[in-house]
């Protein structure tokens, strides 16, 4: 039996797009697990999961910008030009400088990861990498999600008077107006509709049950004028499901090694109050947030197929060892595992992401 050793090839995140692809090495390797190793020219489809390392925020650099920032405001409060008048520096002068002071400083990335311009938004993409073969059903769910909201009948009039001021007309003539003929027509008799509507305006004072009761004898009842108002964008998940069954020695460690892989990058690392480097006693005050984890949809030589992903935290993971059988390897590895991955993405989308990033 033939194993397939993976291919080398390499990855760079610009501006949040792929441009090429992570590098995964030997098998061996423990920061880069495949499966399958064998057959793997029979399906071309697969998978890769790359781990997004942020470098650290230096609390240092944020005081010096601070320092940096209040310097800059007295010195500009305490400055005046030849002819006695002071120099005003625009906030957005002071905020280009203090970008390009803290660009200079941020060239050095974090051990194991592609090094990118101080231009370029997100963060580097590191070596560590698992690739899986495309799993069958994969699901894109996009929503967004509106309120129902009654605007009532002043509502209703002041929408109508903001129609009126996107069309030329002035905002407050036209809910005034709109107001004034309201309160017109419900002066006229109450054996009138609007006559009644005002009987029943009137009786919510007297509590539900009289209003019930001015309700039923009029015949009338208020239009709420309700509607539909957009009010978010949902966070897109995903989850992938996969069926392992290795068949040499080499398969069952990198099936080991995936499962490490997700479960390392599912959890955050502690924040601990220790002297120095001794952990020993140290107390637990909070924690760092899990790596993002780039997802790429692959097929041959395609670099990327489906939509696309934007940087998705894990979630949760389930690992199912032998769910149908109660086989053993003749070195105490199982012989079949199920693993299932939730995946959240980072931030909502947006139109300009489906139109020119392709997500």
């Amino acid at each position: 039996m033939s194993v397939t050793a993976p291919q080398t090839e390499t990855t760079k995140l610009v501006a949040g797009k792929v441009i090429a692809n992570t590098t995964f090495a030997d098998p061996g390797e423990s920061e880069n697990a495949v499966f399958p190793l064998n057959y793997r020219d029979d399906y071309k489809g697969r998978i890769r999961f790359s781990v997004i390392e942020e470098e650290e925020t230096n609390i240092d650099e944020i005081r010096s910008a601070i320092s940096t920032e209040q310097s800059a405001i007295a010195a500009r409060d305490n400055s005046f030009d030849e002819r006695g008048e002071p120099l005003n520096k625009s906030a957005q002068e002071r905020n280009e400088d203090l970008k390009n002071k803290a660009a200079a400083k941020s060239q050095g990335v974090r051990p194991g990861t592609k090094n990118l311009s101080a231009l370029e938004s997100e963060p580097p993409v590191s070596v560590k990498t698992a690739t899986l073969y495309l799993p069958q059903s994969i699901t894109f769910a996009d929503g967004v999600q509106y309120e129902n909201v009654d605007l009532g009948a002043i509502g209703g009039v002041a929408e109508a008077g903001a129609q009126g001021a996107l069309q030329g007309q002035g905002f407050f003539g036209s809910v005034g107006g709109g107001i004034s003929s309201l309160i017109d027509s419900m002066k006229g008799p109450t054996g009138e509709g609007a006559g009644k509507l005002a009987a029943n305006a009137i009786s919510n004072v007297f509590g539900g049950g009289a209003n019930a009761g001015v309700r039923a004898a009029t015949r009338v009842t208020m239009n709420p004028n309700t509607r539909a108002l957009f009010k978010a964008v949902n966070m897109r998940a995903f989850t992938f499901t996969f069926k392992m069954i290795p068949l040499s020695a080499a398969e069952a460690q990198q099936v080991e090694n995936i499962i490490r892989f997700f479960r390392t990058e599912l959890y955050p690392e502690q924040i601990l109050l220790a002297e120095k480097s001794d952990k020993d006693g140290a107390v637990p005050l909070g924690y760092r947030f899990p790596n993002k984890i780039l997802i790429e949809m692959l097929y041959g030589d395609k670099k990327s197929v489906a939509t696309k992903i934007l940087p998705c935290y894990l979630e949760s993971m389930q690992t199912v060892y032998n769910p149908t059988s109660m086989g053993m390897h003749s070195d105490g590895k199982f012989q079949e595992v199920d693993i299932s991955l939730n995946f959240r993405e980072s931030r909502t989308l947006n139109k300009a992401d489906i139109i020119s990033g392709g997500y």
